[in-house]
């Protein structure tokens, strides 16, 4: 039986081969897996995301993103609303932090993949009345620190595809961070760790154009970076292989873990 899935992006963060976030990646994946699999790949990512089916890109309006959220929300569950009018869809999947704010109006099952911590979700998030509306966590300790009103299927861990040809290592001295550059990625403390034990340090991600993230760039990034302590940018995929099979060692130190 040939399905089409409706996959539900995070509205600021583009996915796609080169997609940053844990959730945009695993988005990505799956979008290839179903198309490989003959089914429909319906996706609604910001501009800028790259899909191997079909893509509704939700533009981002000039403002400060934190501004601008309000809009993009809404923009999304027209587009959503208008996707459902138009096209056969056997399921929604929806991978955003706000999901609330988007639900479909439509009688059609919507799963709910939690990909952050439960304490970052709104509380609403947990008490939904709207029918066949189920919520999906990936990991056993991620669902147990939900709420006991939540509606939950049994927790399924990401998964990524196998890749076969293998990257050649060339081992240099270099150590390695990347992510989103964000306070709750820790990359203060790579760059503390790296300092005290006087090893050279490549930082790479995106600075996205957030309040919080541009202070926490100018203030705990920028001014450190000098000498051993390099700050290279966003990074694509085929730079990251490079990079993660030359690094000394990589330093992965997030805040808050939404699987253990």
């Amino acid at each position: 039986m040939t399905l089409a899935v409706l996959s539900v992006a995070y509205p600021l963060s583009p996915v796609g081969p080169d997609a940053v976030g844990g959730a945009e990646q695993i988005l990505t994946f799956l979008d290839a897996a179903l198309v490989e699999a003959g089914h429909q790949s319906i996706v609604v990512a910001c501009e800028g995301s790259t899909t191997r089916d079909t893509l509704f890109p939700i533009r981002i309006s000039d403002w400060p993103l934190d501004e601008a959220l309000a809009w993009v929300y809404e923009r999304q569950l027209n587009t959503i609303n208008q996707i459902l009018n138009d096209y056969h869809v056997d399921v929604v999947h929806m991978h955003g932090l706000n999901f609330v704010k988007c639900l479909p109006s439509h009688d059609v099952p919507v799963l709910v993949t939690l990909h952050l911590p439960p304490s970052y979700y709104p509380p609403e998030s947990f008490s939904i009345t709207r029918p066949r509306t189920f919520l999906q966590c990936v990991s056993s300790s991620q669902q147990r620190s939900c709420p006991p009103e939540a509606r939950l299927l049994g927790h399924i861990e990401n998964g990524v595809p196998f890749v076969g040809a293998r990257m050649p290592v060339a081992t240099r001295k270099f150590c390695l961070a990347l992510g989103r550059i964000c306070p709750e990625k820790g990359f203060h403390l790579a760059i503390a760790a790296a300092e005290r034990a006087g090893t050279p340090l490549l930082l790479g991600g995106p600075v996205f154009n957030f309040k919080t993230y541009q202070q926490y760039f100018e203030e705990e990034i920028e001014p450190r970076c000098n000498g051993g302590i390099r700050f290279i940018g966003p990074v694509n995929m085929r730079r990251k292989r490079r990079l993660l099979s030359a690094a000394r060692c990589v330093l992965f130190l997030c805040l808050v873990h939404a699987t253990s």
